[in-house]
């Protein structure tokens, strides 16, 4: 029970290792349960900087409902946003092995995406944690602000157009790590090959981070 719980956190680090007990019954409510808790515990980290972020958005917004704001974000949006998340990535893994000859469960693919979701779970205190250490240092740099895509290497490169830093904002060791958990996944629990299971969790996260980053290039 308390190992299906704290999935969400183990699955990333050790992927092969953490799911493989899970290879006949996949206990999806209690990993759901332990990612939207996890996932709200570490946007908890974040609220100070929820806070500076509202006040200096130009905006005059009451200490009151700023409070609100950051409540709602952490307790509805951010839980809602991991669960969609996974939803949407698991009809992915289920989809595209089917191209390939395939046949995969969805119960197990989303099992699989909740488990990779977990690694948002690691970036957000990631971010976290930079943020903490420059507020406790007074380190130069923006106060909300943390690049955790391949951005932060592109800005070294001086004036770049808009779209590659785009792109670069929503690709980075991140994704790769979920293109690695999600492979480990799809092969221990679905008995894909390396070379199908690594497609398949590659061309997921092109496609969901490529269509978030294509949707803000539209609305900007």
């Amino acid at each position: 029970m308390l190992d299906a719980l704290l999935l969400p956190l183990s699955g990333p680090l050790w992927p092969r290792e953490a799911l493989r007990p899970y290879s006949k019954t996949q206990p999806l409510l209690v990993v759901v349960v332990g990612l939207l808790v996890a996932t709200v515990a570490s946007a908890a980290w974040l609220i100070p900087f929820m806070l500076a972020t509202i006040q200096t958005s130009g905006v005059p917004v009451e200490e009151g409902l700023a409070w609100r704001i950051v409540v709602l974000n952490i307790g509805a949006f951010a839980p809602v946003g991991a669960l969609a998340s996974a939803t949407v990535m698991a009809g992915l893994l289920w989809t595209f092995p089917v191209f390939g000859g395939f046949e995969t469960e969805w119960r197990t693919c989303f099992l699989i995406a909740a488990v990779t979701q977990g690694v948002e779970i690691f970036r957000r205190l990631l971010v976290a944690i930079v943020l903490w250490a420059r507020e406790l240092t007074g380190a130069p740099g923006s106060a909300v602000e943390v690049r955790t895509g391949f951005d932060a290497v592109l800005a070294l490169a001086g004036d770049l157009p808009d779209v590659v830093m785009l792109v670069g904002r929503h690709f980075g060791p991140f994704e790769v790590w979920s293109v690695a958990i999600a492979t480990a996944g799809l092969m221990v629990l679905q008995r894909l090959p390396l070379r199908t299971a690594a497609i398949t969790a590659s061309v997921t996260v092109v496609v969901i981070q490529g269509t978030v980053a294509l949707f803000e290039l539209l609305v900007r």
